[in-house]
């Protein structure tokens, strides 16, 4: 949900292009029956987004489970990505669970009625932060027709995605952690930093699974040293290569 993201995005977008997306299924965006919703699926979706928009490369953000999509995007199409940063992202494993049967949907909407509040209110660690807006915020595209249905096909769909390919990803990784997170199990975190074990790492203190909510200034500070590493770098190569063109004419 871009929600998430609304405290990122103006900073960013002072001075780079910034492009937000609500996935499939997710925020306002369409909820098809008969669409794909794995999470290959959505990796897709970016890839044939950055075409509509004429983006040939970009740097990646993923949060939660966006971080498997950012990455699954930068191991299928490692050409058009800059730089990946996984903010407080779940590490592609899948957990076995029992087999998702349609006896499971007719509970979504309850367990999202009794357990969604709580949920939100964990991914804080100042609780006082939750308020009724940003409940209201998350809780209301839930009630859009069509969710509950394209939730049940997200749980379904996503036990088939084949496993990430992690050596494929070359672009350079930023792992961000949370100091108190409690929706990304510590395994997951474990499995992240050691398949990137080159990766850039940050933790902002007094934080939870919302991060980007809870501490904006931190989160966009580190962003901001991240991401601009990459365009300087850019520009440092530029009159390299061009130097190189005028010898060899």
């Amino acid at each position: 949900h871009t929600f998430s993201y609304r405290n990122v995005l103006p900073d960013l977008a002072a001075d780079h292009r910034v492009v937000a997306l609500d996935l499939l299924g997710f925020g306002y965006s369409e909820r098809p029956k008969e669409a794909d919703y794995s999470h290959s699926a959505q990796a897709k979706r970016v890839v044939r987004l950055m075409d509509a928009l004429g983006i040939e490369k970009a740097s990646l953000v993923g949060h939660s489970m966006g971080g498997e999509i950012a990455m699954r995007v930068a191991a299928g199409w490692p050409e058009r990505v800059e730089r990946i940063a996984l903010v407080a992202s779940v590490s592609g494993d899948r957990v076995p669970t029992l087999p998702v049967t349609p006896l499971v949907k007719p509970f979504l909407p309850v367990f999202s009625r009794l357990f969604g509040k709580r949920m939100l209110r964990a991914s804080f660690y100042d609780k006082s932060r939750m308020t009724e807006e940003i409940w209201e915020a998350y809780h209301r595209p839930s009630l859009i027709r069509g969710s509950m249905d394209g939730l049940y096909k997200i749980m379904q769909h996503t036990r088939k995605d084949p496993k990430i390919k992690y050596e494929e990803i070359v672009a350079p990784v930023l792992l961000m952690f949370a100091q108190h997170e409690a929706i990304v199990p510590g395994w997951m975190r474990n499995r992240l930093r050691k398949r990137f074990p080159y990766a850039e790492t940050a933790v902002i203190d007094d934080a939870g699974h919302l991060l980007l909510q809870e501490r904006p200034a931190e989160c966009n500070a580190v962003l901001r040293r991240f991401l601009d590493a990459g365009v300087q770098k850019t520009r440092a190569v530029v009159p390299e290569s061009v130097d190189a063109l005028a010898e060899a004419s």
